[in-house]
């Protein structure tokens, strides 16, 4: 191998092992932005529970992700279970004092369970405020309780339940849940926003190591470029 090749070849080597280290320190990066989102939004949901507010309107989503309380009596008329096979979720209609109608996630059954009766009368309960899950093309398995449907869609029960309806649905804490004889429900956390900090600093490293390659592979092309020259001036010499 001549000693342009070496070069080059010493040259493209050094960009690697810089562009997959810079490679590196993004994806830790990127782990640390996810994490963080998980921590954030983990540590939101514990947060002490506030009162929904009369007339939420577009101010709720502020509050998903978080602990709420709502005063007011189940509509025992309007209820689905949730899923597309056991154990199912159970979600109700509350209609608060102040009017609105919530769709409480009272707890889940489990195969062969029909959801234990509604409490009576006004009740105050707690529980995780979260917005309209997402769409699923899946049907619920043959044989299940009815009515039935696959998530909690709330464009879907719009159409079926009272006005006016909460833009987001209630999973209670395990206390209310349990005080209805029914198994806590799991609730799903979106991902959190982590730090922007740290996703620009991951996108940084990212571009550093393909900058780093490509002024790697100029200089080895420059190297093959100077050794052409020197050769043509030689033989320009020898003339």
């Amino acid at each position: 191998m001549s000693a342009v090749r070496v070069k080059q070849a010493a040259v493209m080597l050094l960009g690697l092992v810089v562009a997959g280290l810079m490679v590196f320190l993004g994806l830790w990066q990127a782990s640390t932005f996810r994490t963080q989102g998980q921590e954030a939004t983990q540590e939101r949901a514990k947060i002490a529970a506030v009162a929904l507010p009369a007339g939420a309107g577009d101010q709720i989503g502020a509050l998903y992700g978080r602990q709420v309380t709502v005063t007011g009596e189940y509509l025992p008329e309007y209820q689905y279970y949730i899923g597309e096979k056991p154990p199912l979720r159970v979600v109700t209609a509350f209609r608060t004092t102040t009017g609105q109608v919530v769709p409480v996630v009272r707890g889940e059954v489990a195969e062969g369970e029909t959801a234990t009766p509604v409490p009576s009368g006004v009740q105050t309960q707690t529980g995780l405020l979260m917005p309209s899950e997402k769409d699923l093309t899946s049907t619920p398995t043959v044989g299940l309780p009815t009515p039935v449907m696959v998530q909690v869609k709330l464009e879907s029960l719009a159409q079926q339940w009272p006005t006016p309806l909460l833009n987001g649905f209630v999973t209670l804490n395990e206390a209310d849940a349990r005080d209805q004889q029914l198994t806590p429900a799991t609730v799903v956390l979106p991902d959190g926003s982590g730090s922007q900090r740290n996703a620009g600093y991951a996108l940084q490293w990212w571009i550093f190591a393909a900058f780093a390659l490509v002024m790697c592979a100029v200089r080895a092309r420059q190297f093959g470029k100077n050794a052409a020259k020197e050769a043509a001036r030689k033989a320009r010499g020898l003339e």
